[in-house]
């Protein structure tokens, strides 16, 4: 009985840290002690003398293997006391700003980066470029956008103009106003010549979302006819050509508005937070890997603060009107601001909560 009773607490008892992982410990803790003295020294920092002698004792201990207890725990509050004294600074973000690593991952080696950089450096690169790159894509959507609106406005003032045309053309046939009615049908036959056109460019305008959507192409070769080639079959055909690509237009256009262009507003307002909040970091020297986590949350939660603003708000209505705000703007604020957009949502729930309740 005794036997089991004196192995119990052996078979309960936890493994003590090696004495090679203490060594390392104490040894990585002097390296950044001297690494956070440099930073103190460097800002003009006022710390006690005797602070300092205490750290740069502890490298020559360290050096010379001289360690007992009461010098290591002197050292302990001496490392204690200088971080106190270096925050916000820490010894992460320090080293982050200061030691330099080698690029890498297949993108680097693509491009055949080989110059060490330091972390911050890296994350600025980093960062900047997707913020780059998301502004490219949203430039060329948001102008791939403003080109089929434009052609489809042309088309539908076009065909206004050609029912008013005909309107007065019949109005002036009756009144036996022949020359005007001659005028009239001359300056039809331009504006139905521009609404071709028009239909030709919507037609080109969609052929990559065509494409991308293993649609077949719209035949436009009965556009490329001239005016007295051109025979009623031919006219009844490039109107339902015109139909059909008005129709296929609205489309896109609308999911673009709606959705792609808020979600990239929202995007690019994060970034924009995103590099702001890095640059102050840089000069506080307060970045750290940490960081990164913070930011790509942010950035994350920009695209969905983005995307929600452009199922929300619509041209259209009478609110949107009110803020003299286009959805897009909105959506690059909400991006930029998300804590303020989240603080709305919340109150508006707890108030919704609180009717609840009451009833």
């Amino acid at each position: 009985m005794s036997d089991k009773v004196s192995k119990t607490p052996q078979a309960d008892a936890k493994p003590e840290p090696s004495s090679s992982r203490l060594t390392q410990d104490l040894s990585q803790a002097v390296q950044n002690a001297h690494l956070m003295l440099a930073h103190a020294s460097e800002k003009g920092l006022n710390l006690d003398t005797a602070l300092i002698e205490k750290i740069v004792k502890a490298r020559y201990l360290e050096e010379q293997g001289a360690w007992n207890e009461k010098e290591e725990a002197s050292f302990w509050q001496s490392f204690r006391d200088l971080s106190q004294k270096i925050q916000p600074v820490t010894i992460d973000s320090i080293r982050a700003a200061n030691h330099a690593l080698r690029p890498q991952g297949w993108f680097n080696r693509l491009l055949g980066s080989r110059k060490p950089k330091t972390l911050t450096r890296r994350a600025v690169s980093g960062y900047v470029s997707w913020s780059l790159v998301s502004l490219a894509v949203m430039l060329i959507v948001q102008i791939y956008s403003l080109i089929g609106t434009t052609i489809l406005n042309n088309i539908r003032d076009s065909d206004d103009k050609i029912q008013k045309m005909e309107e007065e053309i019949i109005l002036n046939q009756k009144l036996n106003e022949i020359q005007k009615a001659r005028a009239m049908e001359l300056n039809k036959d331009v504006v139905v010549a521009k609404r071709e056109k028009n239909i030709e460019l919507l037609a080109l305008w969609l052929r990559p979302i065509d494409l991308l959507l293993w649609k077949t192409p719209a035949d436009l070769s009965v556009l490329q006819k001239t005016s007295s080639e051109k025979s009623k079959e031919d006219y009844e055909r490039i109107n339902a050509i015109g139909t059909s690509v008005t129709q296929s237009a609205q489309h896109p256009i609308l999911i673009i508005g709606s959705y792609i262009l808020p979600l990239f507003y929202g995007l690019l307002g994060a970034f924009a937070y995103v590099l702001r909040g890095l640059s102050e970091e840089i000069r506080r020297i307060t970045y750290s890997l940490d960081s990164d986590i913070k930011y790509i949350l942010r950035i994350t939660l920009g695209a969905l603060a983005g995307l929600a603003v452009g199922l929300v708000f619509v041209p259209d209505t009478d609110h949107f009107v009110s803020l003299n705000l286009p959805p897009l703007t909105l959506a690059f604020i909400a991006g930029y601001s998300i804590e303020f957009l989240f603080t709305v949502i919340d109150r508006f729930i707890m108030g919704v909560n609180r009717v609840r309740s009451r009833s």
